[in-house]
């Protein structure tokens, strides 16, 4: 998730809550759930760049494995 998204998404949030007060608690529910979603994209971003650090230090692939939780399908993706 990029900058300019969580802004967008907080001015639809923003939108929507003032259109129909009525629904304010199932709107919340969903930006919680959009931030939720961008954390853990953001996570995984962290991961795999990790995992490409370790792999142009040259770490074998089972620690890589180890301290990332990646597969090895998903280094070898990170790979090429």
């Amino acid at each position: 998730m990029h900058h300019g998204d969580t802004d967008n998404r907080e001015k639809l949030v923003e939108i929507l809550i003032q259109s129909k007060p009525q629904l304010k608690e199932q709107i919340m529910t969903v930006e919680q759930q959009w931030r939720q979603q961008g954390r853990q994209e953001g996570r995984q971003e962290l991961v795999q760049e990790m995992a490409r650090r370790m792999l142009v230090k040259q770490l074998d692939m089972e620690t890589i494995i180890e301290l990332t939780g990646l597969s090895e399908s998903e280094l070898q993706q990170l790979r090429a």
